[in-house]
C-alpha cells in the first residue's frame, strides 16, 4: 500500500509530512495502466518544482513535452 502522508523527491530533496502536504507539493496522479491497481491514487514522484523545472528544459530543448 502506497504511503499517501509522505513522499520525498528524489530530484531536490523536498519532504511533505501529511497528505495535505503531499497534495500542496507533490500531487497526485491516478494510476491508468497496469496488471494491478488501476484507478488507484498514488502522490506524484517529483515535486512540482523540479516537474515544472523539467518540463521547461524540455521546451528550451524542443523536446515533447508530455501532458
Amino acid at each position: 500500500m502506497v504511503n499517501m502522508s509522505y513522499a520525498l523527491c528524489p530530484k531536490c530533496g523536498d519532504e511533505a509530512f501529511s497528505k495535505a502536504q503531499v497534495k500542496e507539493i507533490f500531487g497526485f496522479r491516478t494510476r491508468k495502466s497496469g496488471k494491478q491497481n488501476v484507478g488507484q491514487t498514488l502522490p506524484q514522484s517529483n515535486c512540482k518544482k523540479c516537474r515544472a523545472r523539467i518540463q521547461k528544459q524540455r521546451r528550451r530543448l524542443g523536446l515533447q513535452v508530455s501532458r
